[in-house]
């Protein structure tokens, strides 16, 4: 019973940690990554003119039309610091989400299949059904020759033999 007591106090006592302490776990378990990418692109482009010359009565001047030019295009540096911690509860929420959307999946696929199965038995009584009536109908039929056959050949000999 004392070794109880005594387990449960340094459990509890031991749940009680300052906060530098769980600053500094939760900073070694989820450290905060920081990149720096430094994406200098500078681009320059020179444009010439074209050269064109414009006569006088006495001379005849040349001017480059438009004068040239030189244009720089700049990239910003960009400094991302990601929070890993939130990151990682983010992960864990949709992880959640994503179980959950899949059991509902998992059960209505159960269900389809369920109904899947019930039309397929009553696919099958059908068919069943079909052939049934296919020999029958085939039974029918044989039947029916049968006895036009009797009554040809009975009412057909009559007559062959009556005229004889």
């Amino acid at each position: 019973m004392n070794k109880l007591i005594v387990i449960l106090i340094t459990i509890s006592l031991s749940g009680c940690l300052s906060q530098n302490k769980l600053a500094k776990v939760c900073a070694e378990r989820f450290p905060i990554k920081e990149e720096i990418k430094e994406v200098l692109v500078i681009d320059t482009l020179l444009t010439q003119g074209d050269t064109i010359v414009v006569h006088f009565k006495d001379s005849s001047l040349p001017f480059i039309c438009p004068p040239s030019k030189t244009i720089t295009k700049t990239k910003e540096v960009k400094i991302t610091a990601e929070n890993t911690a939130k990151t990682h509860l983010l992960n864990q929420e949709h992880q959640k989400e994503i179980i959950k959307l899949n059991d509902e999946c998992d059960i209505q696929v159960k269900s389809l299949n369920a109904e899947l199965k019930k039309q397929n038995k009553e696919i099958d009584k059908l068919n069943e059904k079909l052939e049934s009536v296919k020999k029958f109908k085939h039974r029918f039929y044989l039947l029916l020759s049968g006895i036009i056959l009797y009554f040809v050949l009975k009412f057909g000999l009559k007559r062959l033999m009556s005229s004889f």
